[in-house]
């Protein structure tokens, strides 16, 4: 991609098509050993399969439209993104992401992380095989009880949420 030290700048015209969903068009803007970024524009109304993404955490902005996440055991919880607003995937965690409105949506995509960037899950690899501990992205409500419990007793201005953990300097 670059020289060590060499700072980029990618304009539309330059990006290449990403990888291929039916119902999302990908635009890949900078693809390196460990880390993917770029825009999605999603149709209205599309909904992708059941996958994880390996080792790679996401974070998605939606600039326009709407995003719908499906998560947790059996797809069990949902959470829903608007324009403004960040999603973070952890590593590995099954989900499905749709578009939920009548308009297209229009996302940008980081992937941070190592190997194969996508997997997709045959009929008996879906959620309800993966029980795994999830929180969901929300601003109004957060169900983890260790969660709640944390949330009672910090003071306030406390950052909270899924990439608070970012922003907070570590402590001896």
């Amino acid at each position: 991609m670059a020289e060590q030290g060499q700072i980029l700048v990618l304009t539309p015209g330059e990006r290449t098509a990403g990888p291929f969903t039916p119902g999302m068009d990908r635009q890949q803007a900078v693809a390196t050993e460990n880390m993917w970024s770029g825009c999605v524009r999603t149709q209205a109304g599309m909904q992708s399969g059941w996958h994880h993404h390996g080792e790679y955490e996401t974070t998605i902005y939606v600039v326009t439209g709407a995003l719908r996440m499906e998560f947790g055991p059996g797809g069990s919880t949902t959470v829903a993104a608007g324009p403004g607003d960040f999603v973070y995937v952890p590593k590995g965690v099954v989900h499905r992401e749709s578009n939920p409105s009548s308009d297209p949506a229009d996302l940008i995509v980081v992937r941070a992380g190592r190997g194969s960037p996508r997997s997709t899950l045959t009929g008996h690899d879906r959620p309800e095989r993966h029980r795994r501990c999830v929180r969901p992205v929300s601003r109004s409500r957060t169900r983890c009880p260790r969660s709640l419990a944390r949330r009672a007793s910090s003071p306030p201005g406390t950052i909270r949420g899924p990439a608070a953990y970012l922003l907070r300097e570590r402590r001896p």
